[in-house]
Parts: C-alpha cells; structure tokens; sequence
C-alpha cells in the first residue's frame, strides 16, 4: 500500500498556563473512551512529527524531541525536586546533585519520559489538527532507558475522524413524512373506556360485530412447526389489551384476533418468541391458526357528570379535557421521537463514508464482553451465553457502526453550522435537572466536572441543537390516516 508521509517542524514557545488558542478549530470531539492527561500542557520543549497513513482513518505518528530539550527539561525536574526534597541532614534546597541522582535519578528519568511521550502526542496532534478516535495506541518498545545525548523519539498510532464532504441542502432541506398523531374523538372515547374500565361489563356480541379494544375473543388456536402441530388449545380466551400483547407466550395472537368476527380463520407465520411454552422450539419459525368461535364485547355505560364524580372530577367535560391534555402531551412526544427517527435514517443514508473495520471490532467485543458479564451474573449456561452472544454481536455490530456514523455526521453538521454550547447553556441544563432531582445545582455541577459528565453533557447539548437547527429547516409533512 502506498504511504502518504508527512513531515512537520514544530516551534513550542508557550509557557505554563498558556491556553492552547490554535489557528484550526480543534474541539477534540471523539468517541469517548479517549481521555487525555493534560498535566504538563506547558512544557516548554519543541517536537517535529511525521504522519503515515497506514489504514482508513488510521495514522501512525513519529515524534522526535530535540536531546537540548529533553536535557533541558530533566534539568528543570532536577531543580524544582531539589527545592522540594526532604533528605534527612539537609535542608531544602541544599541536597547535593550526585545525591538526588542516586536516590531519585531512576524516578526522575522514568517521570521524564512519560512526559516527553504524553506532552509530544498532544503537541503533534494538537498541531496536526486531526481529532482522535479512542486512545493513542503507544510504540510498546519505547520503555527503554532514555539516553540524553541523542534525540528522544517514540511512535503512536491513532485512529481518527473520517474527512468527508456532504451537500448542505442535503441535510438542511430534508423532507420527512410522519404518522398523523392527532386526539381524535375516537382517542378520547379509549381514553374514557380506560378511565372508566371497572364499570364495563362483558355480553355476548351480536352478528357481525368485530372484536376491539378489551373485547374476549374465544377462539381455537394451533401452533404447527416442521410440519407437524407443536402446540394446541381449543378453547383459548384472548383479550384485546397490551398486556396481553406484552405478556403472552404468543403475543402475535392479539394482533390477530382484533377485528376478528366469530366464524373467521386467521393464518400468520411467526418466529416463536422465548416464552414459548416449549423450550426446543423457541426461536423457530411456525405457523400460527385462529379459529374464532366466539366473541364477547365489553359495553360501557353512558359516560355522565354523575359517574364522573364517582372518579373524583366535577363533571364528564373536565374527564374529556383531562385525557385531551394528556394524549396531546403523549403525542406530542411521539411526533417529536417520529422526526428525530426519520432524520437519523436521512443523516444514516447520507453519511457515505468508511470507518476502520479494526476500531468497529474493537467497540463491538467490549460490548459482546459486557454483555457476556450480564449474562453470567444471570445464571445462564455457557450453551444458552454462546448463543445469545452470537446474535447480538452481529446486531451490536450494526447498532454500533450506526451510531459511530451518526455521531461523525453531526459533529461534522455541527462544524459547517457554526453551532457552540455556551457556558450558559450548560448551567440552565444543569438548573433543569437539579430541580427535577432535588439536587443543588452547585454540587451538581462539581460531581459532573469530577466525573468527566460535563464533557457528556456538552455533547448532548450540540446534538440537540443540531437536531433544533435541522427540525427548523426540514420539510415535515404528516400522512394520510390516524395514528391511532
């Protein structure tokens, strides 16, 4: 593979404190578990740098300090432990040289090339303008004794973020279609049906009538697999809640059945969910069959001002406007989650770009790991881990690479934009969840600073603006139909 080398002369002038004010913009965004040290930011040693890209999104640095300035730099570790050492028949500032040497001279020099290695990285990456994908990965090699009279030099690889260019019409003039969330007075009539569920009451349906909302549907069901019938009932009472649809060992059976008339057959082809009464089969595909023989309607009284006071409200309107003000909440909530899921999927589509195959194995086996932890905490065999971990490293996988290409994009959005967090952004998020928790917003904010939360936090920020900014200039347009 061809090498693209590039070299790079570095001139460190600036002295203890100095604030890194660099000509590029370099926020250091990253994918998270990279945490530099920034202790010695203001050592005053110069460094030059060559770049080699040995992969996609992969490059190698070599760095190379000038032996005056690694000299240089011991001599001041040398001077300020002389001012600091306490030898017993010396005072401070008095310890003779050849003694610090031999006491602490293996220390000092240990010291030394930890900060000539941590210092050099960031002044070559700070310099070269590049933003780091994880931890630098150093040259194992480079803990040998450091000899002062040549060049001290060291390697490090690092991943970084990927270069890439998107139109901006292509994500500022989105056009997205969502469901129709409105209260219509079809929602409000479940609404009071819930509220008011004790006082329903089952009777038998009449001709032709279709099985809905809390309705006992008494039907035949069989589950066949390889050909022959696994699993029967021919007398099985299903009702029509999301309960029932959350916790049967067939819960495509609600979905079946409402809508159903008694006489109707109804057919589906199902994988069989880890709750199947019969372990061999679980997670194979089967055929489920409804019979359906017969129907009970749960009938409601009228809904009056006098059963409503029963509930403790004033009247049957104060209910109606009690369920219009939490449905609108809810649906609010819904179109706002509907947008944000179309836009990934946009952001996702456009995003053409390849990322490193290494870094995407690397985060998807700490998840695979994590996940194995779970698993083994919960008792499971090492049959039944294996299994589920196969799965769900292919599907970690995927939701990794997407989530990688999202964060990119983003940032990359966020860059183009202009957009920034302000330090008053972060103290009325802050104020927003102290007051939610109880919490005082002082103490809040030194734990989240000590914790590395802050960093965290800043980020969630510019993603909301983005998303803000992107709602803003979206064409957002509502299907045809309820969303019931």
């Amino acid at each position: 593979m061809a090498k693209d080398i590039e070299t790079k002369e570095v001139e460190e002038t600036e002295g203890p404190g100095h604030d890194h004010d660099h000509d590029h913009d370099h926020d250091h965004d990253h994918d998270h578990d990279h945490d530099h040290d920034h202790e010695g930011d203001g050592d005053e040693f110069d460094v030059s740098y060559d770049i080699e890209d040995i992969g996609a999104c992969y490059k190698k640095f070599t760095v190379t300090v000038p032996s005056g300035d690694a000299n240089k730099t011991l001599e001041e570790s040398f001077k300020l432990l002389k001012s600091e050492a306490n030898v017993p028949g010396f005072r401070p500032g008095r310890v003779p040289q050849w003694l610090l040497e031999k006491r602490f001279g293996k220390q000092v020099r240990g010291d030394l090339v930890n900060r000539l290695m941590q210092g050099g990285m960031r002044k070559a990456i700070t310099k070269a303008g590049i933003s780091p994908i994880g931890m630098p990965e150093f040259d194992e090699e480079v803990t040998k004794e450091l000899d002062l009279t040549k060049d001290f030099a060291f390697e490090f690889k690092v991943y970084v973020r990927p270069e890439f260019e998107i139109a901006e019409d292509k994500y500022l003039e989105m056009e997205i279609e969502i469901p129709s969330f409105e209260v219509t007075d079809k929602v409000i009539e479940q609404g009071l049906k819930s509220v008011f569920q004790s006082e329903g009451k089952l009777q038998e349906a009449g001709e032709g009538d279709a099985a809905g909302t809390s309705d006992v549907v008494v039907c035949k069901v069989t589950v066949t697999a390889g050909g022959e019938d696994v699993w029967s009932e021919d007398s099985l009472n299903i009702q029509v809640t999301e309960s029932a649809r959350t916790t049967s060992m067939l819960p495509e059976l609600v979905d079946l059945v409402e809508g159903a008339k008694v006489g109707d057959e109804k057919k589906e082809t199902i994988t069989l969910s880890s709750n199947f009464a019969l372990e061999e089969h679980r997670g194979k595909e089967a055929t489920l069959k409804v019979n359906v023989m017969g129907l009970k309607k749960m009938v409601y009284p009228e809904f009056t001002d006098e059963l409503a006071k029963e509930k403790g409200f004033e009247n049957i309107e104060e209910v109606r406007n009690t369920i219009t003000e939490r449905f609108e909440q809810q649906f609010k909530q819904l179109t706002d989650m509907a947008v944000e899921n179309k836009m990934t999927e946009k952001l996702l589509a456009i995003a053409e770009f390849e990322l490193p195959e290494q870094l995407i194995e690397k985060h998807t086996d700490s998840r695979v790991q994590r996940r194995r932890l779970e698993l083994e905490a919960g008792g499971a065999t090492e049959t039944e881990i294996l299994g589920e971990l196969k799965e769900f490293k292919a599907s970690s996988r995927e939701e990794l690479l997407s989530e990688m290409k999202l964060i990119f994009t983003m940032q990359y959005i966020c860059e183009k934009q202009g957009l920034h967090v302000e330090e008053g952004d972060i103290d009325d998020r802050i104020e927003e969840i102290a007051s939610s928790t109880g919490r005082d917003p002082f103490d809040l904010r030194e734990e989240m600073e000590q914790n590395g939360r802050i960093d965290v936090l800043q980020e969630q920020l510019l993603r909301d603006k983005t998303l803000d900014l992107l709602k803003r200039k979206a064409v957002i347009t509502t299907a045809e139909g309820d969303g019931d």
